[in-house]
């Protein structure tokens, strides 16, 4: 499994989810290549990808935040003013 602290809280359960998903699409990746069907196979990992590329950018926006994060508290050390602003998506 993850390690959750890897991810902000608000998406802990949506990194649970993919990574339960993928887990569930490596058990199911044994079938298509013992019955050869390599189209099968191929949908199955493209979606496996597709999950490490969720969960990889989902790390990367925890190490951005917190980045920001001790940013701001290292400008606010210095009596430097932050304020921080989320994206309508966030």
């Amino acid at each position: 499994m993850n390690n959750l602290d890897n991810y902000l809280p608000e998406d802990i359960g949506r990194a649970v989810r993919l990574t339960k998903e993928f887990w569930r699409l490596t058990d199911e990746l044994e079938e298509p290549f013992t019955i050869k069907s390599y189209h099968g196979a191929r949908a199955t990992s493209t979606r496996m990808i597709t999950i490490v590329n969720e969960l990889e950018w989902l790390q990367e926006r925890k190490q951005n935040i917190d980045r920001l994060r001790k940013l701001s508290v290292d400008l606010e050390s210095q009596v430097i003013t932050v304020a921080i602003v989320k994206h309508a998506y966030e």
